[in-house]
Parts: structure tokens; sequence; C-alpha cells
């Protein structure tokens, strides 16, 4: 009977060490990798992440070499583990290619358009529930730095006309647009030269589960670029609703480290002012009305103007 014993343990030993020197085809840990996608918060992907995984795999779950890559994904696809995403370049018709989970979502897919990328202006609006508007638009910015020299050249070469000139015409658009093959759904890409880097930017989940601009940066974003807001019946609805909830210093501090070159405070002073703040909520953008007279949109063709401010808008418009 011991000998028995010692048998049966012997033979379960062998075979359990075999096993686990035993490798597998795909299709043998086809619940091992579902799980494992499952585990991640990430819900799309880029291709070379995939492929970051595939090895991963291949080491975790010691699959056979000899399954390469493409029957990997091709299994990933099949399984519905992931679905396949064409992105096409509205500019040059080039593709990209993002793949995402079953309940990956379009700001998902968005964010592995670039590296570093946060959701802003009308998207932003959405998140922090500031629209009333169903978005088939999303907008991604990037930072870029901007060497401090070229910033205050720019600034100093400001005049009226200049001024005047600028806001006569359309605003400039950007043409780094991709979208969703066979569907009705866009991705803008917007890149801001700055000194300081994703002020605003929050990228934890206290916000939105995605990463985003705040609602005092945001302010400032959709009075700096309407057409990237939903126009300025867009931006005046967005104030409104943020109406009481907008740190004033935070924003003021904000406008201070982007130094813009032109006279933004005063813009966002009368948007805030027009909102419901009063004059002596506003000191911080008062103080730093300039002698230029500014603009609230482009392009405008009958227009009225606020004295205090130093601000045209649209004739007629209702805050």
């Amino acid at each position: 009977m011991k000998k028995l014993y010692t048998f049966v343990c012997i033979y379960v030993y062998i075979h359990i060490c075999m096993g686990k020197r035993r490798k597998k085809y795909l299709t043998e840990v086809v619940d091992e990798i579902k799980a494992l996608f499952k585990n991640y918060e990430q819900k799309a992907f880029i291709r070379n992440e995939i492929r970051d995984i595939y090895y991963l795999s291949l080491k975790e779950f010691k699959i056979y070499k000899s399954e390469d890559y493409w029957t990997f994904e091709d299994l990933l696809k099949k399984e519905g583990v992931l679905v396949e995403i064409k992105l096409i370049h509205q500019d040059n018709s080039s593709e990209r290619t993002i793949f995402t989970t079953n309940d990956g979502s379009n700001f998902d897919i968005g964010l592995r358009i670039k590296q570093r990328s946060y959701f802003s202006h009308h998207t932003a609006l959405d998140l922090l529930n500031l629209t009333s508007q169903v978005p088939k638009v999303y907008y991604l910015s990037q930072d870029l730095h901007m060497v401090n020299s070229i910033r205050q050249s720019i600034k100093a070469d400001l005049t009226q006309d200049k001024i005047n000139k600028a806001f006569s015409k359309e605003q400039r658009q950007t043409s780094n647009i991709y979208r969703i093959q066979n569907r009705n759904i866009k991705f803008i890409i917007l890149e801001r030269k700055a000194l300081n880097h994703e002020i605003g930017v929050v990228r934890d989940s206290s916000l939105t589960n995605w990463p985003c601009t705040d609602v005092e940066r945001t302010l400032i974003d959709i009075a700096i670029r309407p057409q990237y807001s939903g126009g300025i019946f867009s931006v005046i609805e967005a104030y409104n609703r943020a109406y009481k909830k907008i740190d004033l210093e935070k924003l003021n501090s904000y406008l201070v480290d982007f130094n813009y070159k032109y006279p933004y405070h005063q813009l966002i002073g009368f948007y805030l002012n027009r909102t419901g703040y009063a004059k002596n909520q506003l000191g911080d953008f008062s103080s730093k009305i300039s002698n230029y007279r500014f603009y609230m949109t482009y392009n405008m063709v009958s227009m009225q103007f606020d004295d205090y401010w130093k601000v045209f808008y649209p004739k007629g418009i209702n805050f």
C-alpha cells in the first residue's frame, strides 16, 4: 500500500511538472486571454499595444511561438474580445487602426489617436454637463512647447488694426481631423503652443472618466475658439450653466499663466458679467481691461459694443 501511494505521488508530480512545461495553442487559452483584457482599465488599443500583450501572453500562458501575432489578432476579433476600428484622415486619407473592447466608447477610441492628448472645447462641455447638445464631433488637444521669446515678440507686435483684421474673417480651423469609417463620428485634433503644459487638465478620475479640461480651463478655451465649442450660443449656455460654480481666482490664474497676446481677460470678464457676476466680483478681470477694442467672435456683420469691457458682440444677442 505504501508503494502504491508513493507511485501515485510520483505520477501526479511528473504530470503536474509536464503540464507546466507543455506548450499550448492559442485556442486552448482563449478564456485566459479574455480574462486578461477584462482586467485592463484601458478599453481601446493601438496595434503596438496589442503586440505587447501578445508577447506577454506567449510567456504568461506558455503558447507555442509558432502561433504568430496575426493569428493572435485574428483570434481576438473572432472571439469578440476586440473590435477593429478604421480611422480615415480627412485631409490626406491616411488610415489608422484602433482596437476597442465591446464596452469601449468613442472617448476611449479618441485617446488612442494622439499620445498625451486630452478632451477639450465642446467635448469638455459634454463631459462636464455644460451643454445640452449631443456631440458627434470629439475635440482632443495636445500641448506643444513654445519658446518664451517667441511669445513676447508676438505680443509686442499687437495693434488694433491687426485685431480688427483677424476678427473680420472666419476663424481658422484645423484640418487634422479623423473620422470613423462608415460612421458619422469625427475626432478633431488641436495642438496648443504654450509655455506651460496642461494648465487646468485633470487626468485622474476625480472629474470625469477621461482626461479633460476642468470647468475654468474649458470656459477659457470656448471663449477663445467658439467654433470648436458649438458656436457662441453654446458658449453662452456653458457660462450660464457654470454660473456660481466657477472659481474666479483659478480662472484668472490660468489666464495669467497662459499670457495670451490678445486681451482675453476683458472678453471673459464680459461673459462672466453678462452671465450674472457683478463687476465688483470681477476685479481681476476689469483691472486688465486693455486699450484695445476686442471681439466676442469672428466675422460678425451686425455688432453692438460694450463700453465697459470694450468688447464687440452680435447685435440682438440674448444672455
